[in-house]
């Protein structure tokens, strides 16, 4: 696979993750139960693909076609879990651990954040980061800014009872988990949920 089509990915998984606010938003305007009935089903979906894709050796035509429609980084190929798979995991436990504010402020972050880290590093040339040599400084710091925002405009909009002074230590702790190599779709909304449940 050439840069492109590894540009191409990253872009539609990005697109994809606009998933991640709607489940956000799902969460907010319902209830505990009905959110994680949501997240189980997409779990499940995942993971039987997953199964298939794993044990068929990339062979299997219906986890080649569904992960055409999601699609894998080229090293999530030899796992037995994709990262979307992990992810519905770990928001799972995010939901029955952390209050319902702390989770959906996690998500937002873990949106915006990653995306902007993503997005900015890509487009604004900057020195790489010497643990993680695919992201860079000004994506980290761009992904910071917009953790800031992001969290000024929930706060002020859908969360009305969460304090401002959360705002920048949150989003400081966001935008470094975000600069893993691996798991920061994991990393981003645990290190935040666990910073919002000693400042809250």
């Amino acid at each position: 696979m050439g840069l492109y089509g590894i540009k191409k990915i990253a872009v539609k998984r990005k697109i994809l993750s606009l998933f991640i606010l709607l489940f956000a938003l799902l969460y907010n305007f319902t209830n505990k139960k009905i959110t994680l009935v949501i997240l189980f089903s997409f779990f499940t979906i995942f993971l039987i693909f997953d199964l298939f894709n794993y044990f068929s050796r990339g062979k299997n035509k219906a986890s080649k076609f569904f992960f055409k429609l999601y699609p894998k980084k080229k090293k999530e190929y030899n796992s037995l879990l994709s990262d979307a798979t992990l992810f519905f995991i770990s928001t799972i436990l995010l939901i029955l651990i952390f209050q319902k504010e702390i989770v959906i402020l996690s998500l937002i972050l873990l949106m915006s954040v990653d995306a902007g880290e993503q997005i900015f590093g890509i487009l604004i040339k900057s020195k790489k980061l010497p643990w993680n040599k695919d992201k860079s400084w000004m994506g980290t710091f761009m992904g910071f800014l917009i953790g800031i925002i992001t969290l000024y405009i929930v706060i002020t909009t859908i969360l009305e009872n969460i304090p401002f002074i959360i705002i920048l230590p949150t989003s400081f702790i966001a935008a470094i988990a975000g600069t893993s190599k691996k798991f920061d779709n994991i990393l981003i909304p645990w290190c935040v949920a666990i910073i919002l449940a000693i400042l809250l």
